[in-house]
């Protein structure tokens, strides 16, 4: 997978792009940096550069140094390129743009380039590139908003058991039932929803899961009305929604580890 230096333009192979930056960026024996972040050739201002400043004054130093062109056509594109320091020839170093004036106009940087974001907003000297939050942020998002989702529904469950355990239920027996085809005994518990609808359910599944007796041919063999298998059922469901949410939680982690690992940072 490659990505786009913001330097010189060229893909570079993920594998080797921190190396490549720390090329343009390492310092030049004047203290500037070797490249500078601007807009691909042939998306910069092309107009006549007549009326707009170009050299800028540093008081603390009694320096003024002149700014690169193509950072100037860069930034009359899109002005949001750009931090709040530049580079001082006389400092040797980069200094805060509030502390810089242009020669031509005595307005200072920090002012200048506010009022070119401002304008940018609305109108700009060339095209403004579109302002995204990228693809690889939209992907993030959405996958957040579905992890968020499904773990707030499985945890809902978890708490509307957890009320109906500490509320305390009716007793709910075990009946015995025997299918047709299988010699098989299986324990079902017995009990009176919400509609006064009798249901059953085998014990051990997950209780708002459960299997209701007319669809499954069954024989009635026996029924203990004083065994209450209603909190077991409850708190066995409370403890499988629990183990659910930490194994969908590590699962769906490891998957969003993959997508930022994979998705380069600036799509």
């Amino acid at each position: 997978m490659k990505k786009q230096c913001p330097f010189c333009h060229q893909q570079i192979f993920a594998l080797v792009y921190n190396s490549h930056i720390a090329q343009h960026t390492e310092r030049l024996p004047d203290g500037q940096q070797k490249d500078h972040y601007t807009v691909p050739p042939n998306q910069r201002y092309q107009g006549s550069l007549e009326g707009v400043p170009q050299i800028y004054y540093h008081a603390k130093c009694g320096m003024a140094t002149r700014m690169p062109e193509e950072i100037i056509r860069s930034y009359l594109v899109n002005p949001f390129l750009y931090n709040n320091t530049t580079f001082c020839s006389g400092c040797h170093n980069y200094v805060p743009s509030k502390e810089l004036t242009w020669t031509e106009t005595g307005e200072r940087l920090s002012d200048y380039t506010a009022r070119l974001q401002e304008a940018a907003r609305h109108i700009s000297f060339g095209k403004l590139p579109k302002q995204s939050i990228g693809k690889r942020n939209r992907v993030v998002r959405t996958f957040l908003v579905v992890w968020s989702v499904v773990v707030f529904s499985m945890m809902g469950n978890w708490n509307r058991d957890k009320n109906l355990v500490e509320d305390g239920a009716p007793a709910i027996g075990i009946v015995k039932y025997q299918t047709h085809d299988s010699n098989l005994y299986h324990y079902y518990y017995e009990f009176t929803d919400n509609r006064g609808v009798t249901r059953t359910g085998r014990a051990g599944t997950r209780f708002n899961r459960y299997t209701v007796g007319s669809q499954v041919p069954v024989k009635f063999l026996a029924y203990d009305p004083t065994v209450n298998c209603v909190e077991p059922v409850r708190r066995e469901k409370m403890h499988d929604d629990l183990s659910a949410v930490v194994f969908l939680s590590v699962f769906m982690a490891i998957i969003l580890g993959v997508i930022l690992f994979v998705m380069p940072k600036n799509t």
